[in-house]
């Protein structure tokens, strides 16, 4: 569907007249939003939206952010249109921008952000809002497969992490300055505010892939954000990042 104004392309079964999915007054299961920001993710879109599909929790929408995809993504939004609370494709600035503007689109109580080729466990989202009651930001772990190490246990994830409404009425909006690590800006600033509870269930899968997968932006980024949210000083940002970016030369 286009919408006549902006151009953009829309669906999802808030637009079907259809009734609701989910519920956003349910006061027993609080609904739970996920978020999926894509470009061009044709090749692992699927999968992260039947880990969605799949969730315990009984009141979860998807809601997806598409930056105009030009392969088969919006074939696969419009294949599983039914299954997908609300979608649109339109040009974007970047992950950030694009989620920003998701947190509009959300009807949930709180939300998980999964990247496309990313995936939750299916007793996700009912792990991270069984401990979810007092707290703002709750964040899990996810097992990260990596290439060179095999599979490791990481923490301070997207794809771990439920957030609720009211950390951004009190750190603002992710910061579309970044390409890579806003989230990670967004997680510690949140983390020295006192917001964050931290606990030990996995609750999703990472993989290597996306706008994460160049190494010497990633750390670049990661050092600033650090150092921008108050967790590292500036000499700290510096001691980590120059090693890792010679490091990054000489394997050239």
């Amino acid at each position: 569907m286009t919408d006549g104004r902006s151009q953009s392309r829309t669906g999802g079964w808030r637009r079907s007249g259809e009734p609701a999915r989910a519920r956003a007054d349910d006061a027993a299961f609080p609904l739970v939003t996920v978020i999926t920001v894509v470009r061009n993710g044709a090749g692992t879109l699927e999968a992260c939206l039947r880990s969605v599909m799949a969730q315990t929790w009984p009141n979860v929408e998807h809601v997806i952010v598409d930056g105009a995809s030009t392969d088969g993504t919006l074939d696969l939004l419009e294949r599983f249109d039914r299954e997908i609370a609300y979608w649109v494709s339109e040009p974007d600035s970047g992950i950030y921008d694009a989620l920003n503007k998701a947190l509009g689109l959300m009807a949930g109580h709180a939300y998980v952000v999964l990247g496309c080729d990313d995936l939750l466990l299916s007793t996700g989202v009912e792990t991270l809002m069984r401990h979810a009651a007092e707290d703002e930001v709750v964040c899990g772990r996810v097992r990260f497969e990596s290439p060179r190490h095999g599979s490791l246990l990481i923490r301070n994830h997207s794809a771990g992490t439920l957030v609720k409404p009211g950390a951004h009425r009190q750190l603002g909006p992710y910061d579309a300055s970044y390409r890579i690590a806003g989230d990670t800006k967004f997680l510690m600033s949140a983390r020295r505010a006192g917001l964050v509870r931290d606990i030990e269930d996995v609750v999703g899968v990472f993989t290597v892939g996306g706008a994460s997968a160049n190494y010497r932006a990633n750390v670049r980024e990661h050092a600033r954000a650090m150092r921008e949210s108050g967790a590292w000083s500036a000499w700290r940002a510096l001691l980590w990042r120059a090693p890792r970016l010679l490091l990054a030369t000489l394997r050239k």
